[in-house]
């Protein structure tokens, strides 16, 4: 089977551990050909650093630092341009990947070609929800303009056996895509700098009129980071600090403007 070339891109912000976990979950990626790029947002500590220290030098490590804080949007986009792969996986820091779940992303453009993007199924880990799915295909109420996750929350052991693909209009925390396609689409959309931002994206990508999947054989451990003001009440509506509450609204306006019609 042919295989593409894979430029893995993480964006952190002040969780230089917890992205050393991640790059080296990804390193140890079997039957992919890949690179990763870590995209320190100006993190107060020193994630290069830091990544020496945990994997060593290896030549598919690339780190790159912002001289500001530029946001998710803005990082990833600095990733994507240093990448040389033909497939780029967006890739949240707080993940910790299984061995196969590169190839089997990959693996997906390759046999279908009408495949825009494709996604891992996170089972989240280490927090209140421990042991269940994040998503098995994510979409929005037109009307209400809240998120609808097929299956969110079921038990990793109810996981269906009879189903390995499931459609979605996007993917949050991790999703591969086409280089091609994301230069096609223009990249993020600077006025969502994160929420909604990976929603946008896959939205777009759907309206190219390509397919987007979840894959059940493709899988990460979401380890459900929170800070310390975070709670999983109010996390979700931004309230937990005024200046995610703000962001949050703005951005689902915009989305909403953009997206949905308008008696919606």
């Amino acid at each position: 089977m042919e295989t593409l070339f894979i430029s893995v891109i993480i964006p952190t912000f002040n969780r230089a551990q917890m992205a050393c976990d991640c790059v080296r979950a990804v390193l140890a990626s079997v039957d992919a050909d890949f690179e990763v790029i870590v995209v320190d947002d100006c993190s107060k500590e020193d994630v290069a650093a830091a990544l020496k220290n945990t994997v060593g030098a290896d030549a598919r490590l690339l780190c790159l630092r912002n001289e500001k804080n530029l946001q998710l949007g803005k990082s990833r986009t600095r990733g994507a341009k240093e990448a040389k792969g033909e497939l780029l996986l967006f890739l949240d820091d707080d993940n910790i990947v299984d061995r196969e779940m590169l190839k089997n992303l990959a693996d997906e453009f390759v046999q279908h070609l009408d495949t825009g993007l494709t996604a891992p199924m996170a089972v989240h880990v280490n927090g209140p929800k421990d042991g269940t799915i994040w998503t098995l295909g994510s979409d929005f109420n037109r009307w209400t303009s809240q998120p609808n996750d097929h299956l969110a929350g079921i038990p990793f052991a109810e996981l269906p056996t009879d189903q390995t693909r499931f459609p979605t209009l996007y993917c949050p925390n991790a999703f591969m895509i086409r280089k091609t396609v994301f230069e096609q689409i223009g990249g993020f959309d600077f006025n969502l700098p994160f929420n909604y931002d990976d929603a946008d994206l896959g939205w777009r990508i759907h309206d190219l009129g390509y397919k987007n999947w979840i894959l059940s054989t493709a899988r990460t451990r979401h380890m459900n980071f929170m800070s310390d003001s975070d709670t999983m009440q109010l996390r979700p509506l931004g309230l937990n600090a005024p200046w995610k509450a703000y962001t949050l609204s703005r951005n689902r306006l915009h989305f909403v403007r953009k997206h949905f019609t308008f008696p919606q």
